[in-house]
């Protein structure tokens, strides 16, 4: 934890405090068989000079000990696609509805997880790979004006205003 204490601003180590309880607690409620289909994932800033950068912490577990508890796991680090800290999502592999962490009501709470149409993914997908939109449509057999639609409806049900983002999020949601 040293690490943290050096290198997360010093008002955020509270909330990372608190989601590291309340996310073990979460984590505790479910089978061990299930806890390996389990992933927490949530936003802060680490410091990087005199600037901070917003990342976005994903943590599975990968070995159990014999009561359940996380032995080891594997903790993926990449830009955030939010603009603030915090975001705590918990998420299970098979469910569409995934968990958010609130602070202000120090709880976990259901909500609806968000659904892509097929033709939307595929818009994001070739769009990671490098194509531009024209070689999507190539590619898609589709208009360019269906590819902007599917794309924008992406947008819209992400809640991104950015390509980058929609990615990000997408990845996050399991949705790929």
């Amino acid at each position: 934890y040293s690490f943290y204490l050096e290198h997360v601003p010093e008002d955020e180590q509270k909330m990372l405090v608190e989601l590291n309880s309340s996310g073990f607690k979460f984590f505790d409620t479910f089978d061990n068989v299930d806890k390996y289909q389990c992933s927490m994932s949530y936003h802060f800033h680490l410091k990087s000079g005199t600037r901070n950068k917003l990342i976005n912490h994903q943590l599975t577990p990968i070995l159990l000990t014999d009561e359940g508890k996380i032995w080891i796991g594997m903790c993926v680090v990449s830009l955030s696609s939010h603009k603030t800290a915090g975001h705590v999502e918990f998420h299970k592999n098979g469910l569409r509805n995934y968990w958010k962490y609130s602070f202000e009501g120090h709880r976990w709470k259901e909500c609806e997880g968000i659904s892509l149409k097929e033709e939307e993914l595929d818009v994001l997908r070739l769009s990671a790979s490098g194509l531009t939109m024209t070689e999507i449509a190539d590619r898609m057999c589709r208009s360019l004006d269906s590819i902007k639609t599917y794309k924008r409806h992406a947008f819209e049900k992400l809640g991104v205003a950015n390509i980058t983002e929609a990615i990000s999020r997408a990845t996050l949601n399991k949705l790929f």
